[in-house]
């Protein structure tokens, strides 16, 4: 791994219920000049219980010129993902 390693977190809550839960968590990583996106659907049971993938994770990555850029869009995807309800 680079030195330039940033990673966020952050969780969306699809549908709550008394038994189940599900939501969806989105992980962004910067590493040097390249960006990488999981998107994972997973569910909770009986809310105590680790949860579970619903789905395949979806993977996208993009590598930019340098890395000032880089960082910028890290940013402007993080504060995006927050103004669509991810906390």
């Amino acid at each position: 791994m680079s030195k330039n390693f940033k990673l966020a977190c952050l969780e969306k809550v699809l549908k709550s219920g008394h038994r189940r839960s599900r939501y969806r968590r989105w992980e962004i990583t910067l590493t040097g000049k390249s960006i990488t996106i999981r998107t994972t659907n997973l569910e909770r049971m009986y809310r105590g219980i680790t949860p579970s993938p619903t789905s395949s994770t979806k993977i996208s990555r993009k590598v930019f010129s340098n890395l000032d850029n880089a960082t910028k869009v890290f940013k402007k995807l993080i504060r995006r993902k927050k103004f669509a309800g991810y906390s």
